[in-house]
């Protein structure tokens, strides 16, 4: 999986959306609301974790080996607590369709088509909880 290149894919000029301004004008200037950004909610929210836990992880402040928590049963760094949740975000984003040529996929039977699919579905839920449950327990750490 291709980690930054599954998340830059969400994002070109900073924006998330298969639509451009003109199509899907920003609806209350005042207060700066893009309705674009509601699209794929769960895509804008993660890709925007993911690029400031990315520029987190570059800051010098923090010793980010200090905070330990304890998550399901092993005992983990911030540092540790970051790399997670931001291989659950590649997890969530990835979508395998966009790693394979149109050959490739239409070379798929319908099993392994469905099977890929279930999978990654599975896969998805799975890296949802996880990040939530991580965030959950470094969250009031996330500062310097």
């Amino acid at each position: 999986m291709m980690l930054d290149t599954t998340v830059e894919k969400y994002y070109v000029d900073d924006n998330a959306y298969p639509f451009s301004l003109e199509d899907y004008p920003v609806i209350d200037p005042e207060r700066g609301i893009d309705m674009r950004e509601t699209y794929e909610l769960d895509h804008t929210l993660l890709v925007w974790f993911y690029k400031r836990l990315r520029e987190y992880l570059k800051q010098d402040v923090v010793d980010l080996e200090f905070h330990k928590f304890n998550i399901d049963g092993e005992e983990l760094t911030e540092k540790q607590c970051i790399d997670r949740m931001m291989s659950d975000i590649m997890t969530y984003l990835y979508d395998f369709t966009d790693f394979i040529s149109e050959e490739e996929f239409l070379a798929l039977g319908d099993e392994e088509l469905n099977d890929k699919v279930k999978k990654q579905n599975n896969d998805k839920i799975f890296a949802a909880r996880d990040f939530g449950k991580v965030l959950g327990e470094v969250l009031p750490v996330l500062w310097w």
